[in-house]
């Protein structure tokens, strides 16, 4: 059976309410909230299948873009050493927040470019501070996590028909936003301030890291290779405290008072 106009423009309709339930079950906590939008997802679906029984036509999928792109933010990262040699990117194609897109490209970037050389092969830390580091995996895998549920939430509010959707994806959105926004900025804090201790250790002549004689290496076997390849490592670890204090001057993050610097 061939559909008509009117058919076809209801098909793309109902795939793009779908998506925003989905979006609604997917990260809403409100029993009342999820259960309306289980019915209503099921009510679309059930059309769906009433309209196109074999199946959506490939022409008639809807299908969001996957590239991105460049943000004018790029300028405002000029003046850092460090951080001015990465790109900012959108997180998704609707994220026009300046302050979400600077946050998740530096965290891309530090998961990318600095982690794989700070880890436990090529940097050896005494004990305590070995054990701190390895705590920091979980805080990243915790950051990406969220930074997930925000570029779903954000394409599902941009997708959005309904007003009523719309409004509950809004307050999501905002929820998501600055529940992402305060986490990277703890983390970004809380590595500065590690970072930090190492590197005014290695200047006084402390032994709190066990190799700094050494120079970072990768194993092109087994590792991609960093910008921070061939260095000494007093000279990597001082670019990582400065790309973190660099990070928080462009996110403009206040200063608040820490345990580490007590130590």
């Amino acid at each position: 059976m061939s559909l008509t106009e009117e058919q076809k423009k209801e098909i793309i309709k109902l795939q793009n309410l779908a998506k925003q339930y989905e979006g609604i079950i997917r990260t809403s906590r409100n029993e009342v909230q999820l259960n309306r939008s289980k019915i209503d997802l099921k009510k679309i679906k059930d059309r769906i299948d009433e309209l196109c029984p074999n199946g959506i036509p490939a022409s008639l999928v809807e299908r969001s873009s996957s590239h991105t792109e460049k943000v004018n933010i790029n300028r405002t990262i000029e003046k850092y050493e460090i951080l001015s040699r990465f790109t900012v990117e959108k997180i998704s194609p609707h994220c026009e927040d300046d302050e979400i897109n600077l946050l998740a490209s530096i965290f891309n970037v530090w998961e990318i470019e600095f982690l794989p050389a700070l880890g436990e092969s090529h940097i050896k830390l005494d004990f305590s501070m070995s054990n701190e580091r390895d705590s920091h995996y979980s805080g990243i895998e915790s950051f990406k996590r969220q930074l997930k549920v925000l570029i779903e939430t954000i394409e599902d509010y941009h997708s959005a028909v309904r007003d009523d959707v719309k409004l509950q994806l809004k307050d999501m959105k905002q929820r998501h936003t600055r529940a992402f926004l305060n986490e990277g900025a703890l983390l970004i804090k809380k590595y500065r301030d590690f970072w930090k201790i190492i590197n005014n250790d290695i200047r006084t002549g402390g032994n709190r890291c066990l190799n700094k004689n050494d120079i970072v290496e990768f194993n092109l076997r087994f590792e991609k290779p960093t910008f921070l390849q061939g260095l000494p490592i007093p000279q990597v670890i001082n670019m990582t405290e400065k790309f973190l204090v660099e990070a928080i001057d462009a996110l403009r993050l206040p200063e608040i008072p820490t345990a580490h610097e007590n130590r």
